[in-house]
């Protein structure tokens, strides 16, 4: 996947979690419940399967957000 470096905003973030790489992959593809686990999101729909493609819409520090499924690894 290509990242486009000139898009108007991009963001990456790495932590070391001590969890089951299982596990955290449950909870991070759990899309619709992550503003249980990050206070900033207030709300999350996820239109379709959790597959490549799919959009996902989500309110976040008063920002409305969509975002597109891109690659799954």
């Amino acid at each position: 996947m290509n990242i486009d470096r000139n898009a108007p905003m991009a963001a990456r973030r790495e932590i070391i979690i001590a969890a089951p790489v299982e596990k955290v992959w449950n909870v991070l593809t759990d899309i619709e419940r992550w503003p249980e686990w990050q206070s900033d999101i207030v709300t999350v729909q996820l239109e379709g399967g959790l597959k490549v493609g799919t959009v996902f819409r989500w309110k976040a520090k008063g920002l409305a957000i969509t975002s597109t499924l891109r690659e799954f690894e």
